[in-house]
């Protein structure tokens, strides 16, 4: 299977930030406090390689990302309150996922309006964290909401077996050469969310090689609140 996927017409889309500002900001703070530099807080965490624990220091400041080691040695250091630093973290993955979810439970408005949307760039090139596809040793074409619309319009990143009702792809990865793959998404019956091995992943690629975006792909500043708001599909 040869799999292309250098498409000209497929551009980057705005992808909002899924940096945990909160928690940068909030042990930031706590160093200034201290009075420590990024080099006494990293001497003071007692690991032999400076630089390594360095470099994962100025990793946290751009992704607000810390392995679990580092995250115990800052806490201890800076004496915070490790529940304080869950609290942060929790915050951020709800913020994170709630575009995923308002997706889902509105997912039977949008799809009334899925002529509309896919047709208008605003909209279209929406995306948020849960939208993928991910293909290990290819470049894949950005991924937004109007080509899932069109996928799913074409009877494609859908399957029939995985629960009760039209199981709905919404993001996928893996290898075309191995055959390993992870997909998650909905089921439009019920609307449980799962994650799932597909033995169809080949297909997946073949079908979002062959698509053909109905707008123009080009940065948007909206998000999936906005959609729902300016379709008046925000239901509480």
């Amino acid at each position: 299977m040869i799999l292309d996927f250098k498409v000209s017409h497929l551009k980057k889309w705005h992808q909002p930030t899924n940096s945990n500002q909160a928690l940068i900001h909030f042990i930031k703070q706590a160093q200034n406090n201290a009075g420590f530099s990024n080099l006494e807080l990293v001497k003071r965490m007692g690991f032999r390689n400076t630089n390594k624990a360095m470099r994962r220091l100025h990793h946290f400041e751009r992704s607000g990302q810390l392995a679990p080691i580092y995250r115990q040695k800052i806490i201890q250091v800076l004496g915070l309150n490790k529940a304080d630093i869950e609290q942060i973290e929790q915050q951020h993955s709800d913020h994170q996922w709630l575009q995923l979810a308002l997706f889902i439970r509105h997912f039977n408005q949008i799809w009334s309006h899925r002529k509309m949307i896919v047709r208008h760039p605003d909209y279209a090139n929406v995306s948020f964290p849960g939208l993928y596809l991910s293909v290990a040793y290819l470049q894949v074409p950005n991924y937004n909401l109007g080509l899932l619309l069109q996928h799913y319009m074409n009877g494609d990143w859908m399957e029939s077996s995985v629960c009760c009702g039209d199981f709905h792809i919404v993001g996928a990865g893996g290898s075309p050469l191995s055959g390993r793959n992870t997909c998650h998404g909905f089921c439009g019956q019920c609307q449980n969310q799962k994650h799932y091995t597909t033995a169809q992943f080949g297909t997946l690629l073949k079908a979002h090689k062959a698509i053909k975006p109905v707008c123009e792909q080009r940065l948007t500043d909206k998000t999936m609140t906005d959609l729902l708001r300016d379709f008046s599909l925000l239901i509480d």
